[in-house]
């Protein structure tokens, strides 16, 4: 592959093998620990920057005000290092509490940010509105086949 692509989150990022790319993903990352990496380390730059964060903020009861304000200013960073920014959804729990701030983070990214989105939180949903057990071992991290969808829609995106 000739073109530079960089991925940035947490566990699900980290433990996604997606051929090709660099992986900054880091398990327990929250919005806050992207945004430090990403000050920390000027040379994290490249074509293509897929970002998929936010469902630890959740998980920890970070206020949506401050989990907007490190995307932000995350998106600030990666539009001057990169050619393509793409943000993908925050994907869903098994948690029904923690969905609704999931849909009220997703909400923000599909409406307010100015960028390329990959939107698919709700391909990983069951008919009970949480995520599906063939997705996921534990009801937050993906399976192999939870892997599968989401690497399928992603190279979808980023080789269009």
């Amino acid at each position: 592959m000739d073109k530079k692509i960089v991925f940035l989150g947490d566990s699900i990022t980290a433990w996604n093998k997606y051929p090709e790319v660099e992986n900054y993903g880091v398990p327990g990352y929250f919005s806050r620990d992207v945004l430090w990496l990403l000050e920390e380390n000027e040379n994290i730059k490249g074509d293509t920057s897929v970002l998929m964060v936010g469902v630890n903020d959740i998980l920890g009861n970070v206020s949506s005000e401050k989990i907007f304000q490190n995307i932000l200013k995350i998106l600030d960073i990666l539009s001057e290092r990169f050619k393509r920014v793409i943000v993908v959804s925050v994907l869903p729990t098994m948690y029904v509490d923690k969905n609704k701030k999931i849909r009220n983070l997703n909400f923000f990214l599909r409406e307010q940010l100015f960028t390329e989105k990959l939107m698919i939180d709700n391909l990983f949903l069951n008919s009970m509105g949480v995520l599906d057990n063939k997705y996921s071992p534990d009801g937050v991290h993906l399976s192999p086949d939870g892997y599968r969808l989401l690497n399928k829609k992603l190279k979808e995106i980023i080789e269009e």
